[in-house]
């Protein structure tokens, strides 16, 4: 399939939600070229990309294909498994709760049960105090890393993906 039609694919497309066709409708040509020459690899390191509409970028379709390949895939080599589990970790970039919930969907969806790794607060409450003393610190060194790390307003920044670790630097 070439360019134009990949493109004319997504814009027609029922599950292409509406503000991806807008964006894609409001895109230049080498941006056009950019998402649309190609499918999106997935690497070692899972996929990576730009959010932006298209099949070479980071968007709940590209999200829900991949996922959906992993899943025939687990199907596949674990079939012996009744109901086999994939557990789902994820960090705090931008758009993370929502390829999360694609992603666990999606497998639950093919009868693949989903655990979520939390760490941070994204998705559920952080607690601080918890936390620290579960590390055996003794009471001043848990008061000490909730003072300095946890509590701190940076950290809730950069748990919540509002500012990056470099910005904390």
């Amino acid at each position: 399939m070439d360019i134009n039609e990949n493109i004319k694919a997504w814009l027609t497309n029922d599950e292409v939600p509406q503000e991806l066709k807008n964006e894609i409708k409001k895109m230049d040509e080498t941006a056009l070229k950019n998402a649309f020459f190609q499918e999106m690899q997935f690497g070692t390191a899972g996929l990576r990309g730009i959010i932006a509409p298209g099949p070479n970028s980071m968007n709940v379709l590209t999200v829900k294909r991949a996922t959906i390949g992993y899943g025939l895939f687990i199907k596949k080599h674990y079939s012996y498994m009744e109901k086999p589990i994939v557990v789902i970790a994820h960090d705090n970039r931008h758009m993370h709760d929502e390829f999360t919930n694609i992603v666990a969907q999606t497998l639950n969806n093919m009868g693949i049960n989903t655990i979520v790794f939390d760490m941070g607060g994204v998705l559920l409450d952080f607690g601080a105090e918890l936390f620290s003393r579960r590390l055996h610190v003794g009471a001043e060194g848990e008061a000490l890393l909730r003072q300095h790390l946890l509590c701190t307003t940076d950290w809730v920044r950069l748990d919540r993906g509002t500012i990056t670790g470099e910005e904390v630097y």
